[in-house]
């Protein structure tokens, strides 16, 4: 399994799990809406978002939002989006794609927190 940041060529694919998470969440299906935020976010690179990748392509996405704290004078990063195939579930798949996320964030000096959808 690849854990890897997304990059413009994985939106196609990723609008379609994207979607899938959203109809999961009780959300209507909407593919369109799902390109056109994924693209701006991708565009205006205001999230970060890792893959999961094996040999059929994506199975999975933690997309993750800068946040700020003007009385604390630091930045953090919120992570409320996660994403695995049904098929690929209990793999720990999700926990490496938050260990990546835990591992880039040390590195930046910048706490991920964890919002429990």
């Amino acid at each position: 399994m690849q854990i890897r940041l997304a990059i413009q060529a994985d939106l196609k694919p990723l609008c379609h799990l994207l979607d899938l998470y959203r109809q999961e969440q009780g959300y209507e299906s909407d593919l369109a809406a799902c390109f056109n935020f994924l693209n701006q976010r991708l565009a205006e690179k205001d999230s970060i978002i890792f893959l999961a990748i094996d040999e059929l392509g994506i199975v999975g996405f933690v997309q993750i939002y800068p946040a700020y704290c003007s009385l604390m004078l630091n930045t953090s990063w919120k992570c409320a989006d996660l994403y695995v195939l049904p098929a690929y579930r209990q793999q720990g798949i999700a926990d490496e794609m938050l260990t990546k996320a835990k591992m880039i964030a040390q590195t930046a000096n910048i706490d991920l927190m964890l919002i429990d959808n």
